[in-house]
């Protein structure tokens, strides 16, 4: 699920060169629970579908998602090869997942490309991506909360691009 947390960077049209600074961004997307109660959170790089991932880069183990809304990291060009097939997860330390409390509250941001990269991924992560589901990454409530943010803004065309673009539906 989503949880408040809109990522803003990266996207399908902004990518990442291993080695090199990234900005990861964000935003309150201004729905229940807010980014305080989202609270600290740990941020990797992920590979992998809705149901499974790998986690490949621990970028922060505790960043507070309410100030500043940005994150400053170099990624590792060793983590895996070039691809489009990256996304990053916030865990939160405090909330936990609504539909399973034994599991913390996690944001995804959209997949994204990096380039410059000299790793590979393993059997278990090629696994997982040729495995995509087509669930979002944030499992079924995330479409909920996608397609419930789009009907307050009265946009149709807005959901339909956030289910296929930000929840990875019909990749």
């Amino acid at each position: 699920s989503f949880y408040g947390v809109q990522f803003t960077s990266p996207t399908q049209a902004i990518s990442f060169t291993g080695g090199q600074q990234a900005n990861i961004t964000w935003i309150d997307d201004g729905a229940a629970p807010t980014l305080a109660q989202f609270g600290l959170a740990k941020a990797s790089i992920y590979a992998g579908n809705s149901a499974q991932q790998t986690s490949l880069q621990t970028i922060s183990e505790s960043i507070d998602v309410t100030n500043p809304m940005f994150l400053v990291f170099t990624p590792d060009a060793s983590i895996g090869p070039n691809s489009d097939q990256y996304f990053i997860r916030f865990d939160s330390l405090a909330l936990k997942d609504t539909a399973n409390p034994a599991i913390p509250a996690l944001a995804f941001s959209h997949t994204f490309t990096m380039s410059a990269m000299t790793g590979v991924f393993n059997a278990e992560v090629l696994s997982e991506i040729s495995g995509q589901s087509t669930a979002p990454i944030g499992g079924t409530g995330a479409v909920r909360h996608c397609v419930q943010h789009c009907r307050r803004r009265r946009a149709q065309h807005c959901c339909r691009r956030v289910q296929h673009q930000v929840c990875g539906l019909h990749r």
